[in-house]
């Protein structure tokens, strides 16, 4: 499997290779076109990481992956395969049965431990016990220190948060320095998830310094990529300018249209707390005008999402109880509230919303 110019789609330099040989990307999205599977499979890394090529978008990186599978390139069969058991509406069945066609490539592909992007995807792998392989999380760690060394960005963030979670458990300050630094090193290649995560570090001083300067600097960067949970942090943060402004001032009309603007994006790409976000501003009249059926339009789509598109991503238990709760005050406080066969009207006042229940619907 050999992008352009020879170097393969699993060795380290797929990322830098696109960068200097087709920065736009025109090469790429061609080949892709006609379903050439070495593109699909880097066209899908580009869309989950972003790499300052493309703007992040996981459904897209995951339709990638799926169309290179149909192909039955192998590295797009463990690819989906790995999103399919994240929980895309999916049976592990499903991801077993790709990673299993994918399964003779991934292990020639590790056996000298010199290809970077495979030995990141069979610690995956082998972290769940997909495709067959016996579920080992100390042999996956194995892995992506391989594939880390090696300069794989993905492995280098996700063995940055297994330091992380070893400090916090043993409180040893070399783990925090570690997981610092291998942040800092996949940020540095554009990955817009370690990006944010850099920005967290520098904001709690964790394996560095305390530098809000730097914390802004790294979390704007994630979210000029639309990687959705920075461009929720941005919408925060812009908020929290906001409120630091006078009110009703231009610097804070200012600052809340960049935070709807941030709330907004992080929606767009499937993010349940960017949609409350959202229904908080219209509840309270933060930035917008309010509007309590507007949000309790949005709670009420959120907690009927049925989860089973890669559209659509389900509230965690977290955010449901959220929901849940948000729901009932704004019922608690309507003027009207009632129930007509499968229609329910609420009204605030001149706020008023009328939802028609669907066989999915599971709050009132």
């Amino acid at each position: 499997m050999c992008l352009e110019n020879g170097i393969p789609v699993h060795s380290g330099n797929i990322i830098e290779s696109l960068r200097y040989t087709d920065p736009n990307l025109e090469n790429l999205l061609e080949r892709a076109k006609a379903n050439d599977g070495d593109a699909l499979f880097a066209g899908s890394l580009v869309l989950l990481g972003g790499f300052d090529l493309a703007p992040v978008n996981e459904v897209e990186a995951i339709e990638w992956a799926r169309r290179g599978a149909l192909t039955k390139h192998p590295g797009c069969l463990i690819v989906y395969g790995l999103h399919l058991d994240s929980g895309h509406g999916m049976k592990r069945r499903d991801a077993d049965r790709n990673i299993i066609m994918g399964k003779k490539w991934l292990l020639d592909a590790t056996r000298d431990q010199n290809q970077p992007c495979a030995l990141m995807l069979r610690a995956a792998v082998e972290a769940d016990g997909l495709g067959g392989f016996r579920p080992s999380k100390i042999r996956a760690a194995k892995l992506l220190t391989a594939a880390a060394e090696l300069g794989d960005p993905f492995a280098q963030r996700q063995l940055a948060l297994h330091y992380e979670e070893e400090c916090r458990r043993t409180d040893d300050v070399e783990k925090a320095s570690l997981a610092f630094g291998l942040a800092k090193t996949s940020a540095e290649k554009g990955y817009a998830e370690s990006q944010r995560i850099l920005s967290i570090y520098y904001k709690c001083g964790f394996g560095t310094d305390q530098d809000l300067d730097k914390s802004q600097e790294w979390l704007f960067k994630a979210a000029n990529q639309q990687y959705p949970m920075a461009a929720l942090d941005a919408g925060y943060w812009c908020g929290e300018q906001g409120e630091s402004a006078e009110a009703d001032s231009e610097e804070a009309i200012r600052w809340s249209a960049e935070m709807l603007k941030w709330f907004h994006l992080a929606a767009r790409n499937g993010l349940p707390w960017a949609d409350i976000a959202i229904a908080q501003c219209y509840e309270f009249g933060k930035g917008v005008e309010e509007n309590k059926a507007t949000a309790y339009s949005i709670y009420y789509a959120l907690a009927n999402r049925d989860g089973k598109t890669f559209l659509t991503r389900q509230p965690n238990e977290q955010a449901r109880r959220f929901i849940i709760r948000r729901m009932a005050a704004l019922r608690g406080n309507s003027t009207m509230a009632g129930v007509k066969g499968n229609q329910i009207f609420i009204s605030w006042g001149e706020d008023e919303m009328v939802i028609t229940k669907t066989p999915f619907h599971t709050l009132q």
